[in-house]
């Protein structure tokens, strides 16, 4: 299973296709907008499933668009 960063990044990675976007896989100090930014959901971004004996996890990620 991938790192919660490497999923984070991953993201990060196909919004970087979108041309003239500035994409940020963590929060950053400046926006440049457009941009979109890479973040945990708050409170709920992880979810363990147990079901029938395997152990999986659901992450669940926010993307913030800002535009100028």
């Amino acid at each position: 299973m991938a790192s919660l960063t490497a999923l984070r990044e991953g993201i990060a990675t196909r919004l970087e296709t979108i041309s003239g976007l500035n994409v940020y896989a963590y929060v950053p100090d400046t926006i440049v907008t457009p941009a979109a930014m890479v973040a945990p959901a708050p409170d709920t971004f992880i979810e363990w499933d147990t079901t029938q004996g395997g152990q999986t996890q659901d992450y669940t990620f926010v993307v913030t668009v800002f535009l100028p």
